[in-house]
């Protein structure tokens, strides 16, 4: 049998790491520099974009410090809420950053979009990682 202590996957630990230098690098360049094509001015289009940026920064996260065993533990005492907190905080922090930039601005919608997309991202790894757990127990 496997042993049952758990370790950070650095690959995946590698890919959030990109995630994040990535999702940076976009928010620290001036409007000018940013694409402006007419899909990007449907409604609410930036919120999704938030959604989905930070939402997979909190999978990349699960997957770095979660293991794909149900039955082992994480790398961390409350995964969940790390992989919630990280990118809500880091969103945050982005938010507070684009203020300084040309262009850009700060708005509390889109940190909200941040925090939304990483806290429905960490509630379905835990609500899948359950059912998981009580598929391998009946095993």
């Amino acid at each position: 049998m496997k042993d049952s202590t758990s370790r950070p996957h650095v690959g995946f630990a590698i890919l959030t790491l990109l995630w994040v230098i990535a999702i940076f690098w976009v928010n620290t360049r001036p409007s000018s520099h940013l694409p402006s094509g007419s899909w990007m001015k449907l409604p609410c289009f930036d919120k999704v974009v938030h959604f989905t940026m930070y939402g997979g920064m909190a999978a990349l996260l699960w997957r770095t410090v979660v293991p794909k065993n149900p039955l082992q533990a994480a790398v961390v005492k409350m995964p969940a809420l790390f992989c919630f907190v990280l990118p809500a905080f880091a969103g945050l922090i982005d938010e507070i950053q684009q203020r300084s930039v040309p262009g850009r601005s700060s708005d509390v919608a889109d940190w909200i979009a941040d925090a939304g997309g990483a806290l429905v991202v960490v509630g379905m790894a835990v609500a899948l990682r359950a059912i998981a757990r009580q598929d391998r127990r009946r095993d």
